[in-house]
Formats: structure tokens, C-alpha cells, sequence
């Protein structure tokens, strides 16, 4: 599957458009997309030939995934301090009123 693909070699569309694929109706969700089914082979070798090899693949990944988790990280913070805004405000208007 496209995405398994894309995640475990970590590829782009852009590198998975280059090779064929079979359509096949998603068994899960009938109303959805097909899926796009590639061979293994063929996504092992075009990873290769994209990161070196086997090792700096999962490098790559890691650091994909690094990334992830800092931006999750950092959209967390930033809605807290909304929130924290938030609150003093509506402390202050509440302490005008009162």
C-alpha cells in the first residue's frame, strides 16, 4: 500500500509516482480511494537509490520522525499558552466587572 510505502522507506508520492502499481478496491472502506499497491522490490530499490543504503534510510525516518514529535510538541505548547492567555483575560475582565 501507498502509505505503508511512503512510511516504512520513507518516500514521497513523488518517488512512488515513478513506479507501477495495481488499483485494488480498499477491502476496509468501499467508498474510499482505491489503493495503490506496489511491489516490494521494486520500493526497496528505489529507497536505495534515494538514501544509500538500508541504514540511512532509518536515519532518515528517525529524523521524519523526530521532527513529528518536536511540531506536536510545539503545537501542544502554543495551545496551552492560548489557553493560559485566555484565562487571564477573561480574569480581567471579570475582576473589572466585579
Amino acid at each position: 500500500m501507498q502509505s505503508a510505502a511512503k512510511k516504512e522507506f520513507v518516500l514521497s508520492d513523488r518517488d512512488l509516482a515513478r513506479l507501477g502499481s495495481l488499483k485494488k478496491r480498499n477491502p476496509q472502506h468501499p467508498d474510499w480511494q482505491p489503493m495503490l499497491l506496489y511491489l516490494k522490490s521494486q520500493v526497496e530499490q528505489v529507497s536505495r537509490n534515494l538514501h544509500g543504503n538500508v541504514e540511512s534510510a532509518q536515519e532518515a525516518k528517525r529524523a521524519r520522525d523526530q521532527e513529528r514529535l518536536e511540531q506536536k510538541i510545539k503545537g501542544r505548547a502554543e495551545a496551552h499558552l492560548v489557553e493560559e492567555r485566555r484565562e487571564r483575560h477573561l480574569g480581567n475582565i471579570k475582576k473589572r466587572i466585579l
